[in-house]
């Protein structure tokens, strides 16, 4: 009975694990948030202008 318990109950706990897991990922594939999301953007880095390039403590152009 013991060589029993020691074997079943694992196995029956791991397919226990395997059944709710696999019901789990099914149930979850409706979810608008799984769906992949892709985009694109543009970007372009320029220099500040001159004028506005940096200025002091006291708020004056240098």
């Amino acid at each position: 009975m013991r060589a029993l318990r020691e074997n079943v109950v694992p196995v029956a706990f791991l397919v226990l694990w395997v059944a709710v897991s696999g019901y789990t990922l099914h149930a979850l594939k409706g979810l608008r948030a799984l769906r992949v999301v892709q985009a694109t953007m543009d970007l372009t880095v320029t220099r500040p202008a001159p004028e506005h390039a940096a200025f002091t403590a006291d708020g004056e152009a240098r």
